[in-house]
């Protein structure tokens, strides 16, 4: 683990991102008092995520275009109707 002040990081930024992508740590002092703790980016793994993987496992039971709530039903819609 590299420990550096603030200036010195800014002066060679290029140098500690190398050392990042090593795989060391670096930590950034402001008046040798860290404040802050750089690691390496680790991406996380691809999504695995197939489409219509689950095809043909459920059924739909009525039409999804019509109304949700039967039309003899309608009445307890209207706030007035209590």
């Amino acid at each position: 683990m590299k420990v550096a002040n603030v200036g010195e990081v800014k002066n060679n930024l290029s140098k500690f991102l190398r050392m990042l992508a090593a795989g060391e740590e670096v930590v950034i002092c402001r008046h040798n008092q860290p404040i802050a703790r750089l690691v390496r980016f680790e991406r996380g793994t691809a999504s695995h995520t197939v489409l219509g993987w689950a095809q043909g496992e459920g059924t739909i039971a009525d039409d999804l275009q019509g109304p949700f709530i039967p039309p003899t039903d309608w009445g307890m819609l209207d706030p007035q109707a209590s």
